[in-house]
């Protein structure tokens, strides 16, 4: 559970001050996501749905719209098997 609640608030973080450190750490904890968590009759995995929720709350901000959709991009096979949503 603590990895999720990492995962948010490493996607909520957009300083300019701390974007590289945050980028670094995001690229290490995005591939280790879908072993860390349990994906319990769900057909979309927990941390792709707090992901979208993020994007969504977050979608008027032009910076943290580059963020996290530079991590979709940098980790796209984690996230191609929920394209849908």
């Amino acid at each position: 559970k603590i990895v999720l609640q990492v995962f948010v608030a490493l996607l909520r973080t957009c300083q300019q001050e701390s974007k590289n450190l945050v980028k670094e750490a995001l690229d290490i904890l995005t591939p280790a996501l879908p072993r860390r968590l349990e994906q319990k009759d769900q057909r979309v995995p927990m941390w792709i749905r707090y992901t979208k929720k993020v994007l969504v709350e977050e979608g008027h901000s032009l910076p943290h719209l580059v963020h996290i959709w530079q991590l979709v991009i940098r980790h796209a096979e984690q996230f191609y098997n929920s394209r849908a949503i």
